[in-house]
């Protein structure tokens, strides 16, 4: 996924030397149809990203998050995280980061409801009512996970779910 490729080079090459470092990303898209009165009146869809970076050095340990939309400058956004692991406390705690062989590569192309889609599945379930007022909604979500380390490890997965719920 382009997102997660560019943001993943740009706080990369940002990392100091000797510094642990793990990156995630939360990568989502929601769409949503709802009808009332049988009729449709509201067919959106979002997309979100959530960024986690979790940084180690000198006994000392940070996680810091942001999301993609607020995500200004990679270079600032590791600078503050280093600024915060420089102030830290020591961490007695930690366990290091998982190795490249725990990698998993599960990242799908998932297809997108469009809201024509999802406008089809809300005229079919009013239509099963007959006369009868229907309310409810459509939805679906796909989510992209990754996690990248300093130890090698890249990993990716993805999660698909659809709903559609009424009443008459």
């Amino acid at each position: 996924m382009k997102i997660w490729e560019d943001m993943l080079q740009d706080i990369e090459k940002n990392i100091p030397s000797g510094t642990e470092c793990e990156l995630k990303m939360m990568h989502s898209k929601s769409a949503l149809t709802r009808f009332a009165n049988s009729q449709i009146h509201q067919n959106v869809d979002e997309e979100s990203a959530d960024i986690y970076l979790t940084l180690h050095n000198n006994s000392k340990t940070i996680t810091t998050s942001t999301n993609l939309t607020a995500l200004k400058n990679p270079k600032d956004f590791v600078s503050s995280a280093m600024d915060s692991l420089n102030n830290s406390p020591i961490d007695k705690g930690w366990a290091g980061l998982p190795e490249s062989s725990e990698s998993f590569s599960g990242l799908s192309k998932i297809d997108e409801s469009t809201p024509d889609e999802r406008a089809s599945k809300v005229k079919e379930f009013v239509s099963e009512g007959k006369k009868m007022n229907a309310a409810g909604y459509c939805s679906s979500y796909i989510n992209n996970y990754f996690v990248w380390n300093t130890n090698g490890l890249n990993s990716s997965d993805s999660s698909s779910s659809a709903f559609i719920d009424g009443i008459f």
